[in-house]
């Protein structure tokens, strides 16, 4: 992997560490769930006997939610997917391999799209992920759109703001972390009646077809009075790739979101569709790019179980925790799912 490549996954491994998503020690189903008791009849197997039922009774349940747009109650249960990488595992005492490992895998990225079609395909989902872009450019804004403003100390962010590093060709590359959030189709339409000016996102803006496609942004209140709709906003790059953002909307003052524990202010955040990338990488750097972007993209799914209560839960949690493990191994890939319900907030 190049060493620019290598970078921005440091980078994303640090995010991942700041916005805290995927460490509770008690999501580690990383040792074996099917445990077997004193009179041969595993957990396995009771979970095996309850699938058939309970599958069709989530769709009969679920029908009513189940339109073109797949949406519910922001209230109904979901649980998150997490990926193993990195993570201790308790069976061995070591660790899991890491993202690196995965990336240098052949066909990594296609079974990372097919794993997550798959997943959305037979559960209703969100997708979040609160993020940062690289300015590549001489930053001279308020330090609120910087990453990290807010938690990190003054000087941190003074750290951030115009770094260089050093690239494997020897050039010096300078940018800034800016505050950024990647949004899914369905959760968006939650949003509908949080937009101040212009639009917010279309269907269209979730399907990435190429390389060169502009991306569409809402942008949070604070930069009404410097932007406009219908900017364009150059000199960015997400994992290395350069990106174009197009202004179609602003958001509501003290428009919130409360996800992983964690409640995000996007007044001062850019707000992206987290599209889908329906073309094939066309060199090293866009392969690349697509790993990192689909490995962020399954880390921040979130699948709907409508039927969990607190009566079912171990056993739903069960079912569908088989489910994913199934699909993450016809792919040969390393995630699963959690037994903690997954806390989300709009405002």
């Amino acid at each position: 992997m190049k060493k620019a490549t290598r970078i921005f996954l440091v980078l994303l491994l640090i995010q991942l560490c700041l916005s805290g998503c995927d460490t509770k020690e008690s999501d580690n189903g990383l040792a074996e769930v099917y445990t077997e008791d004193s009179s041969g009849i595993t957990n396995e197997t009771v979970v095996n006997d309850a699938k058939d039922n309970l599958i069709e009774m989530y769709k009969q349940d679920d029908s009513q939610y189940r339109d073109a747009n797949k949406t519910g109650s922001i209230d109904d249960p979901y649980l998150h997917i997490i990926g193993l990488y990195g993570r201790y595992n308790e069976n061995t005492n070591e660790r899991y391999p890491d993202y690196y490992d995965l990336f240098d895998t052949k066909n990594s990225l296609e079974s990372m799209k097919s794993f997550f079609q798959d997943v959305t395909n037979e559960y209703d989902y969100l997708v979040f992920m609160d993020q940062f872009l690289a300015y590549e450019d001489y930053y001279d804004g308020d330090d609120k759109f910087v990453y990290g403003y807010g938690f990190l100390s003054e000087q941190a962010i003074r750290s951030i703001v115009n770094q260089h590093v050093k690239l494997e060709d020897g050039t010096d590359y300078m940018y800034t972390q800016i505050s950024t959030a990647h949004m899914g189709q369905n959760l968006s339409l939650y949003y509908d009646d949080s937009i101040f000016e212009g639009n917010n996102f279309s269907e269209g803006d979730f399907n990435k077809k190429g390389p060169e496609s502009s991306i569409s942004v809402i942008l949070g209140y604070d930069y009404y009075d410097s932007h406009s709709v219908g900017d364009v906003l150059e000199s960015f790059s997400l994992h290395g790739t350069s990106v174009s953002l197009h202004v179609i909307g602003f958001f509501k003052p003290d428009t919130s979101i409360r996800v992983f524990g964690h409640d995000l202010d996007l007044d001062t955040h850019i707000v992206l569709p987290f599209y889908d990338i329906s073309y094939a990488p066309v060199n090293e750097a866009d392969e690349a790019y697509q790993k990192i972007y689909y490995s962020q993209k399954l880390d921040a799914l979130m699948i709907k179980i409508p039927a969990l209560d607190i009566d079912n839960k171990d056993v739903l949690v069960g079912v569908n925790k088989k489910a994913i493990d199934d699909f993450a191994s016809k792919y040969n890939l390393m995630y699963t799912l959690s037994s903690e319900l997954a806390e989300i907030i709009i405002n």
